[in-house]
């Protein structure tokens, strides 16, 4: 039973780092990307793995695993897969706009060429290691720091391509 168990459990992560996880979807000039349709189930099914597993190792010498995977399991549903659902950003020649977070109260930035003076691709220290953030300096000297999760993340190129066709000054400094 844990072998199964288990092996499901790698399954599910092996087929989320092959295939992307992101659909792009082109409307003319507009490029909307999103979470791909598989990802919210996956999380569910993901969820309700970890839960089976929390719930069959609570009382073995794993107890504090088990819990931690009770606890973990209804976050999932309830916070990180509506939020993937529905997370995206918008791209066009004009602007882009970024919608993620809390699905209750997400954050969105609408994001506009012709107000930047440059776009930064950063590396910004973090407690464990650097994380990326888009920084969209304003002509007048504003910085709007955007975090780079997944999402966005893969949205990065053809932002800068579209800002640095309005003449906006780009720089990639990520990986």
């Amino acid at each position: 039973m844990k072998t199964r168990l288990r092996d499901a459990v790698a399954i599910v992560i092996f087929g989320m780092a092959l295939s992307g996880c992101y659909d792009r979807v082109v409307n003319g000039p507009e490029s909307v990307y999103q979470f791909a349709w598989w990802v919210v189930p996956a999380t569910i099914i993901g969820a309700v793995i970890l839960a089976t597993l929390g719930w069959l190792i609570r009382k073995t010498r794993f107890a504090r695993l088990g819990v931690r995977c009770l606890i973990v399991a209804p976050l999932l549903v309830a916070v990180v897969a509506p939020a993937m659902y529905s997370d995206r950003v918008v791209i066009d020649d004009e602007h882009f706009i970024a919608r993620f977070g809390f699905w209750i109260s997400p954050i969105t930035h609408d994001v506009r060429f012709d107000d930047l003076s440059e776009i930064r691709h950063v590396a910004v220290p973090a407690e464990r290691g650097k994380r990326y953030e888009l920084h969209c300096v304003s002509k007048t000297g504003s910085i709007t720091a955007i975090p780079c999760g997944l999402l966005v993340r893969s949205t990065v190129p053809e932002i800068l391509d579209r800002a640095g066709a309005k003449g906006v000054k780009t720089f990639d400094e990520g990986p």
